[in-house]
């Protein structure tokens, strides 16, 4: 019977091990708590640091254990996002119909540098000369593929994209490079 009476005596909270303790314990050196020693004998570039009254080893420069964060710089706009497949599909098929008469050359400014604006107009006009003396009023509507993408360099993206038309396929190469923080189409050639 005095066994029984010791099993109801023993609450069930005392049969469940406790947690292990991580608390330093009053009176412990500096390499009990932390694991680490202080003094002629402690590891280079690791320091104490005293957070809640725990000891810490720390490294003595943090920033170079830290991941790398870029911050942008108070007054400066951060760089662009790279060019999407989606963004080079449409670039191609806006020059295309740029060339073709059907859009507007000024609606390409901010994606293309003033060189390749320059080239497009020109071609732009030596295609209408074409065909207003062939007499050729078609307007034709074209369909973009899939960009392939290749980036030979950071800050370069090239790209090529077909464009289908009615009994006619087009090929549109494209050059992208990050000009400071815009990134800008710098080659583009409709074939």
């Amino acid at each position: 019977m005095p066994h029984a009476a010791h099993h109801s005596a023993v609450p069930a909270a005392a049969l469940r091990t406790p947690a292990p303790n991580t608390a330093p314990q009053r009176g412990a050196t500096a390499t009990q708590r932390t694991g680490t020693q202080r003094g002629a004998g402690a590891q280079r570039g690791l320091g104490p640091r005293r957070r809640a009254g725990h000891l810490q080893a720390v490294p003595a420069n943090p920033a170079a254990h830290a991941p790398a964060v870029v911050l942008p710089v108070p007054g400066e706009r951060p760089p662009d996002l790279a060019p999407t497949p989606a963004r080079i599909q449409r670039l191609a098929l806006a020059a295309f119909e740029v060339l073709e008469g059907t859009r507007a050359l000024g609606q390409l400014a901010g994606a293309v540098t003033p060189e390749v604006a320059r080239t497009l107009k020109w071609r732009r006009t030596a295609r209408t000369e074409r065909r207003t003396l062939y007499g050729d009023q078609r307007v034709i509507v074209a369909t973009p593929g899939p960009a392939h993408l290749s980036e030979p360099r950071p800050g370069v993206i090239e790209a090529t994209v077909v464009l289908h038309a009615r009994g006619r396929t087009s090929a549109v190469a494209l050059r992208f490079e990050l000009l400071g923080t815009h990134w800008r189409a710098t080659h583009l050639t409709v074939l």
